[in-house]
């Protein structure tokens, strides 16, 4: 999410907490229906971009065509095809809100399985086991590695402050303060989920898997089931 009123790039990390976060920076003020978030990872937004490191993995390849087609793809909510100057991009605060890997993967698990659009596109039924939906769709769509959205070209972090969506509110208290939003401003609860332990979901197996499957982020997250 780019707003240029604020000065500031929000990495929205799918299921943690980022729709609220872009309602209260009035990015859906113009646009507030289906497919109003804007999910575009760092190395879509990056400038300038360094070739030599573009073209150095399979992954900065794909998102390096992903930030090419962005502006003729469909957008529901045209701001997601805003873009940034390279100063712009250097300058602007630049953040993002990271979550519990198990946590989140049951969050996207809960939200696929509720949502008729979600079970159309994947070609499966809202009673799939979490168990074979983690299996299947790790590494895809909401359950890509939460690095995927925030690594630069260089393989590096690009976001200048990581937030933790188990303290949210805190988080955008200091938000608020690094951008100079007004006082008024508040976060709402936008796609908030009835209360569930998200360990009720998991047998040994399932969480070996998210350990291994999702190891970097744990570790430099420093998270624990």
């Amino acid at each position: 999410m780019i707003s240029k009123e604020w000065r500031t790039i929000f990495i929205h990390v799918p299921k943690c907490g980022g729709t609220s976060i872009e309602k209260a920076l009035g990015y859906h003020d113009s646009f507030d229906a289906r497919g109003k978030q804007d999910h575009r990872a760092v190395r879509v937004l990056e400038r300038p971009v360094p070739i030599t490191d573009l073209l150095s993995s399979t992954e900065n390849i794909t998102l390096g065509v992903r930030r090419v087609l962005n502006p003729i793809l469909k957008n529901e909510n045209p701001r997601n095809r805003e873009t940034v100057s390279a100063e712009e991009f250097k300058s602007f605060f630049k953040f993002t809100i990271v979550r519990n890997p198990w946590a989140r993967a049951v969050s996207w698990y809960r939200n696929v399985c509720a949502d008729p659009e979600h079970l159309k596109q994947l070609k499966i039924s809202g009673d799939i086991r979490f168990e074979e939906f983690l299996r299947r769709f790790a590494g895809s769509g909401g359950l890509r590695t939460q690095l995927y959205w925030l690594k630069d070209f260089k393989g590096r972090i690009g976001v200048d402050y990581i937030g933790r969506f188990e303290k949210l509110a805190e988080e955008f208290s200091y938000i608020k303060k690094e951008l100079g939003l007004p006082e008024e401003v508040t976060l709402p609860h936008e796609l908030r989920s009835k209360g569930f332990d998200y360990r009720d979901y998991y047998d040994d197996a399932s969480r070996r898997f998210v350990a291994e499957y999702y190891r970097d982020e744990i570790e430099l997250f420093d998270y624990q089931f």
